[in-house]
């Protein structure tokens, strides 16, 4: 039986910036760069295009939402996404790297010639989590957490 994925369909309320679902709240953004093999320069024109396009039906597919992606001199791809919390994220960048490649070469057979064969992406990543507080305020409020747990002294 096929597993069920989570679901970025909870609702925002026009004060913050949360998705509000039936089991919580919750903001999972995460900044994803992707490289291409021996960092070659191949994303431009209708490439560029067609990997855009190719994300977008990977996310729908997946569930997740793309906030901006951006090609970068033409060997790279930003990618600002936005996850429920019980997506895995490893799974998200194995789909990406994945479909985008099987796809372009697919539609572009001559990329076939001008990367290794098989493998269009470089096999390492970068993914930085994006969030609205800092790592010093989460420090502090964790800290002082156990502060407003003590027991008030008796005189």
């Amino acid at each position: 039986m096929p597993t069920k994925r989570p679901n970025i369909s909870g609702h925002r309320r026009a004060t913050d910036d949360y998705i509000h679902s039936r089991a919580g709240v919750y903001r999972c953004r995460y900044h994803i760069v992707l490289v291409t093999k021996y960092r070659r320069r191949i994303l431009i024109g209708s490439v560029g295009s067609a990997l855009h396009e190719i994300l977008k039906s990977v996310a729908e597919d997946q569930h997740f939402r793309i906030l901006a992606c951006e090609i970068g001199d033409a060997d790279h791809v930003h990618i600002f996404i936005e996850l429920a919390p019980g997506h895995v994220l490893t799974d998200i960048l194995k789909h990406l790297k994945g479909r985008t490649a099987r796809r372009l070469f697919n539609r572009f057979p001559v990329l076939r010639q001008t990367v290794n064969q098989r493998h269009l992406w470089s096999p390492s990543y970068f993914v930085a989590t994006v969030g609205v507080v800092t790592e010093a305020t989460i420090r502090a409020y964790i800290a002082n957490q156990h502060a407003d747990t003590e027991e008030p002294e008796h005189s």
